[in-house]
């Protein structure tokens, strides 16, 4: 995918996505930010970090009459250090895009780009080359493994399934590689709709006389990828039935999750063999050697599960010990969520957006004016709900911190409903579109990670796009520049 930096309203200077933790005293590049002096001649251009497989892009300010679209163009227009093979081409009236030839591109590498604007356009002496720079993202993956699953239809034999997720594009083949386990068994690789994340399964894996721990080893080798990663998971030994874990869960709904060693009877009434006592109210699901227990997404607090030694398996042959596991509670990672997937709201006096947060102090509210000017060029790359490219399209024209512990009677650290009234942000322009990001940063958390440290992956964001039935003008009280 690619990723185009954009010059925002009186010619700011263009903000590039920086590198994080790129700070090696030995690198003597360093990223290039263009003078705004080309304004006037280039729009857009290809910046920051992008993937392996992206295009470099410049989009002018203005359409050139005559352009033979999807031809190479014989003319030398661009020049890279390190040096990349490839074509360019018209893609539209107003945009050059150069293709990369098929590997051209290296992970982690840093280049700096020279596009020679005066071939293109009458332009003064001094910005007869136009220089950029970009960085190509590095790959990189994750694996993880579920719980084994033993079947009634084939018990002494066992099944585990995972995913593998990329920081950027691979084929399913390569993953196919790059999966490998220390005991017989098939493995099948799925792709999924998430473009950069696979699914696997290893299917028909021996149980034997005793436990024993299954490796999967993920090698990126195969790949380009400079790391090999392994996972360990417990496969029970044959022909026993006891109990071997439980979880919380919160996908695909709040529950736990609980694994024994072989299929459990779907004949038996679980009912005062398994048990929760805080709660009155929760559903239990059988599917082969696991028990899911489901209840609301707002019990988040400490919960006894208890399983008595009466739950038998397809066989009959009972656990024989009674089980009590201890589940604190649960201390759920800062998130917030707009609650409606509206994008026009109607004429009122006031215009509410209701969202949700949780583990949150505070949140900050932003809007984001689309340029009448502007909408058109904007729904060609979205629509009223998507938000790519927002730089070249609006400019952050309002800012404010919404404090989230003003309602006592609201738990900060569970799900809890509030809602914002633009009304006094927002009045009636037709045609105007505005872009609502609900945000926080780290200080606004609740989370305790550690010793009594706030989580440093917390961070999160969510929108909604707002047109106005007749249109706008935005009060001047907290007006900030685009951040």
């Amino acid at each position: 995918m690619k990723q185009l930096t954009s010059y925002i309203s009186l010619w700011c200077l263009v903000i590039f996505t920086l590198t994080i933790g790129f700070t090696s005293c030995q690198q003597k590049k360093k990223e290039i930010t263009p003078s705004e002096e080309f304004a006037p001649y280039i729009n857009a251009y290809t910046g920051g970090m992008i993937a392996q497989s992206s295009p470099i892009q410049i989009e002018f300010t203005e359409e050139f009459a005559r352009v033979e679209i999807n031809k190479v163009i014989p003319e030398k227009l661009f020049s890279f250090s390190p040096s990349i093979k490839g074509e360019a081409y018209w893609i539209n009236n107003k945009t050059i895009e150069f293709r990369p030839e098929k590997g051209e591109l290296k992970p982690g590498e840093m280049y700096t780009g020279v596009f020679q604007l005066h071939k293109c356009m009458s332009v003064k002496p001094h910005l007869e080359n136009f220089n950029f720079s970009f960085r190509v993202r590095k790959l990189d993956f994750s694996l993880k493994t579920g719980p084994e699953k033993v079947t009634s239809e084939s018990p002494d034999q066992a099944t585990v399934t995972g995913t593998i997720h990329f920081s950027d594009q691979i084929t399913i083949e390569q993953v196919e590689k790059m999966i490998s386990i220390d005991k017989k068994g098939t493995i099948e690789v799925k792709e999924t709709s998430i473009p950069l994340l696979f699914e696997f399964c290893i299917d028909k894996i021996e149980r034997e006389a005793k436990d024993y721990e299954l490796t999967i080893t993920a090698n990126g080798a195969v790949a380009d990828i400079p790391y090999t990663t392994s996972k360990q998971v417990l496969i029970p030994a044959k022909g026993e039935f006891r109990f071997l874990s439980a979880q919380r869960i919160n996908e695909p709904e709040n529950g736990i999750e609980v694994i024994f060693s072989s299929p459990l009877s779907l004949t038996q009434d679980l009912k005062g063999l398994v048990e929760l006592p805080e709660i009155t109210d929760y559903i239990l699901e059988v599917k082969d050697n696991k028990i899911t227990i489901y209840f609301e997404t707002t019990i988040q607090k400490e919960l006894t599960l208890k399983l008595h030694e009466g739950i038998q398996n397809i066989e009959e042959k009972p656990l024989g010990y009674s089980h009590s596991i201890a589940f604190s509670q649960v201390n759920v990672k800062p998130q917030v969520e707009i609650t409606t997937n509206a994008a026009i709201l109607p004429n009122a006096e006031k215009l509410i957006i209701p969202f949700r947060a949780v583990s949150l102090y505070a949140v900050d509210v932003s809007v984001i004016r689309i340029y009448e000017s502007n909408i058109l060029q904007f729904l060609q790359k979205n629509s009223l709900d998507s938000s790519n490219e927002l730089r070249r399209f609006g400019r952050l024209v309002y800012k404010k911190r919404l404090d989230l512990t003003k309602e006592p009677a609201k738990d900060i650290r569970n799900w809890s409903n509030y809602s914002i009234d633009l009304s006094g942000l927002i009045e009636q322009e037709p045609g105007a579109i505005y872009r609502v990001i609900l945000s926080f940063k780290q200080a606004y958390s609740a989370y305790i990670c550690g010793e009594g440290s706030v989580d440093p992956d917390a961070n999160n964001e969510s929108l909604v796009s707002i047109q106005s039935a007749s249109n706008s003008s935005i009060t001047e009280k907290d007006e900030v520049l685009w951040d």
